[in-house]
């Protein structure tokens, strides 16, 4: 939502959100269409009517949740595997405001919490759920927002080039 809107919402948002705009990439227009939906249970009836004709999914989970990391491999994965085997994914750790950045990002980043993950537990994940990359944002500061939408429009340019011509629609989960 904070691209969407170019601001951070602090209060109460919903739950499943849309959002279209059209972007220039290599001087083509590319719709943009983004679904944001979340992992709550109750919208597991919603998920696999809102995955097909997705052509990238950003796999979201907050670096200072270890439970919506686990969403990620246990619940999420498999559903796209199983219903868009041909999706890409971008794997992206939100809230990176929360944590201390290290001199050195393999080293392991503490949060307020007390909780801690490492860069290299966001790659090792990447890597088992076969992502493209992963990236790190934060939706309250700005950081790394913008890079993850254009890592996301990079993937389907590149998708391009291997299975159609042209492409004019990107969707995005």
């Amino acid at each position: 939502m904070s691209y969407a809107y170019n601001m951070f919402q602090e209060e109460d948002i919903p739950l499943v959100f849309d959002f279209k705009t059209t972007v220039t990439e290599n001087d083509k227009p590319v719709d943009l269409v983004l679904w944001d939906t979340c992992g709550n249970a109750n919208y597991n009836k919603l998920r696999p009517v809102s995955l097909p004709d997705t052509d990238v999914f950003l796999l979201c989970f907050s670096l200072d949740d270890p439970d919506s990391f686990a969403f990620i491999e246990e619940n999420c994965f498999p559903d796209i595997k199983r219903l868009c085997p041909n999706a890409l994914i971008l794997l992206v750790g939100t809230k990176k405001d929360l944590i201390d950045v290290c001199q050195n990002e393999q080293e392991t980043r503490k949060k307020d919490t007390g909780n801690s993950y490492a860069y290299e537990h966001g790659i090792n994940l990447a890597e088992r759920i076969q992502a493209v990359k992963y990236i790190e944002c934060s939706s309250k500061t700005g950081e790394g927002i913008k890079s993850v939408l254009q890592e996301a429009i990079k993937c389907i340019f590149n998708k391009t080039k291997r299975f159609k011509e042209n492409i004019s629609t990107c969707n995005v989960l």
